[in-house]
């Protein structure tokens, strides 16, 4: 009888093992979950839609906005740039143009017909894996609280850079 309980006894801590291993799992699986929630939330862009006159894309050395192909982004913490390429036509030269990267201020040019390479380090969100949003946007005055009369946006993809690459 005393095998039978120590046998009991066994399998009842490897299933309390089991149950506190998949507890920890699941409160890691909830933790990103809220991570990407609050991303999404940060970003004051997320629930608008373009808007105004011209033309705004993203490429990089895989992929390209314009011609239709997803803009992956290969990072690597130890490099110093990140860049990603922004191509414009027919947006207003008169007004800034603020260009954001999920939700947080990347750079203000003066962009018209243009070709600019932007560093995505800048924003450290920017560069994490997964899906981003790079916004253009023009205000209506100096004061980035007044209406929107220019808003493009295009997504790209951020992936590891390979061993090599």
């Amino acid at each position: 009888m005393r095998k039978d309980n120590c046998f009991k006894m066994k399998k009842m801590i490897v299933i309390l093992i089991g149950f506190v291993f998949l507890m920890g799992c699941s409160s890691e699986s909830n933790l990103n979950t809220k991570e990407v929630e609050s991303t999404e939330e940060s970003n004051i862009f997320a629930h608008m839609s373009n808007l105004g006159e011209g033309k705004f894309n993203i490429s990089s050395d895989q992929g390209n906005s314009k011609e239709g192909t997803e803009v992956v982004i290969r990072y690597d913490k130890d490099t110093e740039q990140t860049p990603i390429k922004i191509e414009t036509e027919g947006i207003d030269g008169s007004m800034i143009s603020y260009i954001y990267a999920d939700g947080q201020l990347l750079d203000k040019l003066n962009l018209t017909d243009s070709k600019e390479t932007l560093n995505l380090q800048k924003v450290p969100n920017a560069v994490t894996e997964g899906i981003h949003e790079l916004v253009l946007v023009q205000y209506s005055d100096e004061r980035t609280k007044s209406s929107i009369p220019t808003l493009k946006k295009q997504k790209y993809t951020v992936a590891k850079r390979a061993v090599g690459q």
